[in-house]
């Protein structure tokens, strides 16, 4: 029996892999070279037209990269199947609200941690707001210490507002602007809380950048289009005197 990677997740769609060593969920054999797919765990109510409602709890198995595959025997209840199928990394659970069908409220990710093989415990790696199927609210990510590393506001399904990414607790290494779904500003901040780079959208997509160095001088002056520097462009060295001067067109250097 002939069966696609595509129509393969089609048919288990929702479904995870079971283990020995993460409890009733994944089991293996043969480091990976036979994957028995098991009963699907998502759990949950349909209302009375066969769609989702009320709380729900999914799993989906994350997986590397098309280019990390691996040769494994599928075994189902009524065939077997030789294939490649990606590394599996880490199985996912997340837990919301439907209504009529659409994602509801808030919503949570978490991740499988393996470090005791002898229980499955999870970690929270995301949350997010959503309003009739669209991400509507914050959305907040952490990292595998349980430190935020990213927040960020949506509107009907698009980055609206400030998106705040963390180079580690406390530590901010940028701030975005967002205006559905396009940047207005961005800055980029040293380790230390100092601007770094600062780039604002002017018109037609060109940029206003401002470079500073550590000790908070200026270092660049510049605009930017699609095809690369545009205008002037001044650099500083950091005591803050002028070094450079150049002119550029649609990424080129000229002469003024």
């Amino acid at each position: 029996m002939k069966i696609s990677l595509f129509g393969l997740l089609l048919i288990f769609g929702g479904q995870v892999f079971a283990q020995t060593d993460f409890d009733n969920y994944v089991k293996t054999k043969d480091s990976l070279n036979v994957v028995y797919f098991k009963q699907n765990r998502d759990a949950g109510q349909f209302d009375k037209n066969g769609v989702k409602t009320g709380l729900w709890t999914e799993y989906k198995l994350l997986v590397d990269s098309a280019d990390n595959l691996i040769p494994v025997t599928v075994q189902g209840i009524d065939f077997k199947l030789e294939m490649e199928l990606p590394m599996p990394t880490t199985l996912q659970k997340a837990e919301g609200n439907y209504e009529h069908g659409l994602a509801n409220g808030k919503w949570q990710w978490f991740e499988a941690d393996y470090e005791d093989k002898n229980r499955l415990t999870w970690k929270l790696t995301r949350n997010s707001e959503f309003k009739k199927g669209k991400k509507n609210g914050r959305e907040i990510e952490f990292d595998v210490f349980g430190e935020i590393k990213r927040q960020a506001e949506y509107s009907n399904d698009r980055l609206n507002g400030i998106e705040t990414v963390y180079l580690s607790q406390d530590v901010i290494f940028g701030k975005i602007v967002w205006k559905t779904d396009v940047v207005q500003k961005a800055d980029f901040f040293y380790p230390d809380g100092q601007l770094k780079i600062t780039q604002k959208l002017k018109a037609n997509f060109l940029w206003t950048l401002t470079e500073y160095h550590e000790n908070g001088k200026l270092k660049a002056s510049y605009q930017e289009s699609r095809q690369g520097k545009e205008g002037e462009y001044l650099e500083f060295d950091e005591a803050g005197s002028l070094i450079i001067k150049k002119y550029f067109k649609n990424g080129n250097e000229v002469e003024k």
